[in-house]
C-alpha cells in the first residue's frame, strides 16, 4: 500500500510543480503540452539507456572484495549499478544546489 502511494506521489508532484512554474511565468499552453511530451520521452530514453549501463557495468566489473579482512566490503558485480548511482547521486548534489531555486510556495 505505502509503496504504491509513495509511486503516486513520486509522479504527480512534478507534475503539480511544473504546472505551478508555468502558471508562475505565465507561459503558454502550447509550451506545457510540449514540455509535458518532452518530459516522458526523455524519461522513456534516461530509463533505457539506465537499464542497458546497469547491465553493462555489472558485465563488466567482477565483483571485488576491498577494505580490512575482517569486514567484508565488496565493490563490483551485481552491486556496481548501486555503486554507479552513489557516485552519481554525490555529483548532482553540488548542482542542485548551485542551480535550482527555492519554491516558497505562493
Amino acid at each position: 500500500i505505502t509503496g504504491g502511494i509513495a509511486t503516486s506521489l513520486l509522479f504527480s508532484t512534478f507534475e503539480c510543480w511544473m504546472i505551478a512554474e508555468h502558471n508562475r511565468h505565465d507561459f503558454g499552453v502550447a509550451l506545457l503540452r510540449y514540455m509535458f511530451s518532452l518530459m516522458y520521452l526523455v524519461n522513456y530514453i534516461v530509463a533505457t539507456s539506465s537499464g542497458l549501463l546497469a547491465q553493462a557495468s555489472v558485465v563488466i566489473t567482477p565483483l571485488t572484495k576491498f577494505g580490512p579482512p575482517n569486514l567484508q566490503l565488496y565493490y563490483g558485480g551485481n552491486l556496481f549499478p548501486f555503486d554507479l548511482s552513489i557516485l552519481v547521486l554525490l555529483a548532482a548534489i553540488p548542482l542542485i544546489c548551485l542551480l535550482w531555486e527555492e519554491n516558497y510556495g505562493g
